[in-house]
Parts: C-alpha cells; structure tokens; sequence
C-alpha cells in the first residue's frame, strides 16, 4: 500500500505492482523470524523513480509497528513477462 500512495503521490504511473513475503524461521540459540520481500515493479519507470518506490516500502510504517527479533530482507525483483 505504500508503493501505491508514494507512485500516486508523486504521479508516477505504475503498470503492475507485486509484492510477495514469505516469512523464515531460523533457529539458532533462539527462534528469528525473518521476512524476505520480493518487490516487483513494471512500468516505464527511470531509475530514480523504481529507487523511490523501493525505499519508500523499506521505510514503511509496518516494520516499526513489529515487535520481537525481526529481520526484513529487501530485494527488488524483476518481473517475468507475461505470454
């Protein structure tokens, strides 16, 4: 929801906008939990643009909403064209 306000926000048209999270277990003296999110973005986007959407979702309210031992993983994805 953060990408989408940002992007309207700043008129940056965005084509397609997927998120996907998958939270890790790890084990180690104590349980961590960690979110890895894949964040893909389409569009005729400059580069500027992608990187201020990107961080704009890094700097997301939700994260600091968290308690706990948490860990974000950030990576931002290419997108498979669709046939």
């Amino acid at each position: 929801m953060t990408i989408s306000a940002v992007a309207e926000n700043k008129k940056i048209n965005l084509d397609d906008l997927e998120v996907q999270i998958a939270k890790i277990s790890r084990r180690n003296i104590q349980i961590e939990i960690c979110f890895e999110i894949d964040i893909m973005i389409a569009g005729a986007l400059t580069k500027r643009e992608k990187i201020l959407l990107f961080n704009s979702a890094r700097k997301c309210d939700v994260g600091e909403l968290l308690s706990g031992k948490f860990e974000f993983d950030y990576r931002l994805a290419a997108k498979e064209a669709k046939s």
